[in-house]
């Protein structure tokens, strides 16, 4: 009876082991044994965050020597393809998202299943202040002159926008503090509003510094930015606080940025952390790769790395923020 007690426990022992060791060898296997991996980018194809992740994939493939593919998976903000990947795809490292703020904080507030605890956040790629714009042959030269024009006319003037975004909450911010009215005109995606605006379809925009400058170039005209200091990459732009001191309002709003940074669920780095570390080395090789930061500079896109530690901080900062004004964003 107790050699048998003891038998049944080191057998256990050898099956225990044996596991360990097979998941110890498909870890030191790992991603050769993937026939591909996949980025999930939920917005559409030819936005300024596809082609981020476009640009950044090819990089990574060289890295981890096996392709990556990128599937978009739009619809509502971004919450469609955080969403599925969340629900859906495995834990195992084969899936992992380009992401972006705040479209990614904002899908909580309207009651996601998943929380910003729910993912491991690799690094942060870009980040660019929110604008606010207008067009060129338009008769606002200043932010004053727009400004004035919406306290004359009550409702009258529109902006284009996405909804539960910076480009449509930094305006409810701006006009609640204000005490004036606007009008949103919603469209899909980054490209839809700014395109909107160079065809008269609304009066102004509020978009990232990056994207607007990639999309609209000479044709679109920068009045303020939602920011402390001035933009390194277009220094001569005003700033939001700066203007409204100069015009006698006592108010001063927060610095506003998109953001786009490598997001996983955080199974996959409690259950394969060598994995994740291989797959974090990886992503931050290209995304300081030379080819990566050519390919954004072309765009006017001014890549950025931040370590996992500055991007949780600054994911969690943003929805902090967004946390004031929550009812933005439902």
């Amino acid at each position: 009876m107790f050699r048998k007690k003891y038998w049944v426990i080191f057998c256990s022992l050898l099956i225990i082991s044996a596991c360990g060791t097979a998941e110890s060898g498909a870890d030191e296997n790992w991603p050769e044994d993937e026939e591909e991996l996949t980025m999930v980018v939920p917005f559409p194809e030819g936005g300024s965050a596809d082609r981020q992740a476009r640009a950044l994939t090819s990089e990574l493939e060289e890295e981890l020597g096996v392709p990556v593919v990128v599937d978009n998976r739009e619809g509502g903000a971004g919450a469609v393809g955080t969403t599925s990947h969340y629900e859906g795809d495995p834990d195992d490292g084969s899936h992992f998202i380009y992401q972006s703020q705040p479209h990614f904080q904002a899908t909580i507030f309207r009651d996601a299943d998943y929380d910003i605890d729910d993912f491991d956040y690799i690094g942060l790629t870009h980040e660019s202040p929110i604008t606010i714009w207008a067009n060129e042959d338009s008769n606002y030269e200043t932010f004053e002159d727009l400004m004035t024009t919406i306290e004359e006319n009550p409702g009258e003037l529109s902006y284009s926008m996405i909804s539960a975004s910076w480009s449509d909450t930094s305006v409810q911010m701006l006009t609640d503090e204000l005490q004036m009215e606007v009008t949103d005109v919603p469209y899909d995606g980054g490209a839809e509003i700014r395109t909107a605006l160079l065809g008269g379809e609304v009066d102004f925009t509020a978009s990232d510094i990056d994207g607007t400058l990639a999309g609209g170039g000479d044709d679109l005209h920068p009045l303020a930015m939602f920011s402390d200091e001035p933009y390194e990459h277009a220094p001569d732009i005003p700033l939001v606080n700066e203007e409204l001191d100069d015009m006698g309002y006592d108010m001063e709003f927060p610095e506003i940025s998109n953001a786009r940074f490598i997001q996983v669920k955080s199974e996959f780095r409690e259950n394969h952390p060598e994995r994740y570390e291989e797959l974090a080395e990886a992503v931050e090789e290209a995304a300081n790769s030379d080819a990566f930061i050519e390919q954004g500079e072309d765009e006017h896109m001014y890549y950025t790395w931040e370590s996992e530690e500055e991007t949780r901080d600054r994911v969690e900062e943003a929805y902090e923020l967004m946390s004031e004004y929550d009812y933005l964003f439902q």
